[in-house]
């Protein structure tokens, strides 16, 4: 699809053409361009209308319909009124599906983007001309570069340093990860390593253990790899899952081989096959790129963890505090008030909220307690005491004469019985 004013062209692969990849199309484009257009033209193929005169409404009307967009249909066989998209077509043709040899839909994919990735850097690369050129001439640039050359190179890689903040998903937690670009694979630490089945696949669960703390951690099995160790003679033997990863704004899934790194200084190791094709290495620089996670859980280094401790310092400060507060509806305890409350926090006591905003919204009315009208327990009981006494005198002189001699006869049976005993 092409927009008809800027004429840029946004290109997605389907297995097949149907009315059905048509709407999928149709949705992406518009998220792509980031609004609704008023026209879509299209020709007659079976993908767009029905040949056939009919009564029936084509899936892709019914969604331009529900849009407000209007569908405008060329004029049979006559492709020159759709000219920027068959010049867009041969175009493609001459300059990628001559030279294209793909085995299946997911290898076309990937070699679409590597191509639009090729493109894309032939394209800074004029665009990075251009502003050197400017600079030379003495002009003033009042545009800024496309992207920021301290994240990235410009054929637009990443720039890692020699240590750098990961998020692992499965752990829910930003581990600090040496760089290493001579490791042949990725490894995390575990301990504890169990094996279960989860939707007839086989998971393993792992426990991270760094920092005096411990993370459990679950994930899918891939293989079990063998591994040649300097520091032993023979093989090690090390079971492979795969985890989501980010950092920066980057996202992928990587595999990563589980080992006791409890008594190394990073929990974390990165190798050269989640390197490749999308990072270069600056060892000479730590922490180039952002925290994906920045209020999340942080595992650092042991060094940098033993040297915070003996100053003090708590690097999840903020965490642990968010964490305490979030145990409400976990944990019951008691109040300073001595009322039932649903965390660790005293102002969390449900009575207390409860009134709080009963009398926020004005249905609970405020009352004063006078102190000095608060008695002792023994006077409360004596108090009790003289009502209750005064209570059955009360009662008593509010009976009834049938009631009074009901109650007398009763009386004088009691003693006669007594006598009898």
């Amino acid at each position: 699809v092409i927009d008809e004013a800027s004429r840029e062209r946004f290109i997605y692969p389907y297995k097949e053409q149907s009315s059905y990849s048509t709407i999928d199309f149709v949705k992406r484009a518009i998220v792509y361009f980031g609004y609704k257009p008023q026209i879509i033209q299209t020709d007659n193929g079976q993908e767009f209308t029905y040949i056939k005169r009919t009564k029936k409404t084509h899936p892709l009307d019914t969604l331009l319909n529900s849009l407000n967009i209007t569908h405008k249909l060329i004029k049979p066989r006559t492709p020159r009124h759709n000219g920027k998209v068959e010049r867009s077509h041969r175009n493609d043709q001459q300059r990628f599906y001559f030279y294209l040899q793909f085995y299946s839909y997911d290898d076309l994919k990937k070699q679409i983007f590597e191509e639009l990735k090729a493109i894309q850097r032939q394209s800074q690369y004029v665009y990075d001309n251009i502003i050197a050129q400017h600079d030379r001439s003495g002009g003033n640039m009042n545009f800024k570069p496309l992207r920021n050359y301290d994240l990235q190179t410009p054929d637009g890689k990443m720039i890692f340093g020699e240590i750098e903040y990961f998020y692992v998903k499965e752990a829910d937690a930003t581990i600090e990860a040496r760089i290493d670009t001579g490791a042949s694979q990725s490894s995390i630490s575990a301990q504890d390593i169990k094996e279960f089945e989860r939707n007839g696949k086989k998971w393993l669960r792992f426990n991270i253990v760094h920092n005096d703390r411990v993370i459990e951690v679950e994930a899918p099995f891939v293989k079990q790899t063998k591994l040649r160790q300097s520091s032993i003679d023979g093989y090690s033997y090390r079971p492979i899952v795969r985890l989501n990863v980010k950092i920066g704004d980057y996202s992928t899934s990587a595999e990563f081989n589980l080992v006791d790194r409890s008594k190394m200084q990073f929990a974390l190791l990165i190798g050269r096959p989640l390197l490749t094709d999308i990072a270069v290495v600056d060892v000479s620089r730590k922490h180039i790129q952002k925290r994906a996670d920045k209020n999340g859980l942080l595992i650092i280094s042991t060094d940098d963890y033993v040297a915070n401790k003996k100053n003090n310092i708590n690097v999840n400060e903020a965490y642990d505090k968010l964490q305490e507060e979030n145990k409400g509806g976990q944990i019951a305890t008691v109040a300073k008030d001595g009322t039932e409350s649903m965390g660790t926090d005293p102002k969390l006591s449900l009575p207390s909220v409860s009134n709080k905003i009963e009398s926020e919204e004005g249905k609970l009315p405020s009352s004063k307690v006078d102190k000095k009208k608060v008695q002792k327990p023994k006077q409360e009981q004596k108090q009790k005491a003289k009502n209750d006494k005064a209570h059955a005198k009360n009662t008593k002189s509010k009976l009834s004469e049938k009631e009074k001699a009901a109650k007398e006869l009763a009386e004088n049976y009691q003693k006669s019985q007594n006598a009898v005993d």
